[in-house]
């Protein structure tokens, strides 16, 4: 269980729809950027995000059509 940096960059993650980019200045309120930067990549192995660039992360979006995880939306990143 998850509690005070990370249980608050995971409600803030975990609020966000699906498809949402995110980079450690999102969260510069919460922690120190190593801290963010450590939870983040925390995130990416559990598989609630996925990183798209160094230090940029993606909440990813999941196609019921296609019956899998859709690519990150170029114009969004």
């Amino acid at each position: 269980m998850a509690y005070g940096y990370a249980k608050e960059i995971q409600n803030c993650i975990g609020a966000a729809p699906d498809g949402t980019i995110f980079i450690v200045s999102d969260f510069v309120d919460v922690a120190d950027s190593e801290t963010i930067r450590r939870n983040l990549n925390r995130l990416v192995q559990a598989g609630t995000l996925r990183r798209i660039l160094k230090g940029v992360f993606e909440k990813p979006k999941f196609s019921k059509l296609l019956g899998e995880y859709v690519a990150a939306d170029p114009d969004t990143i």
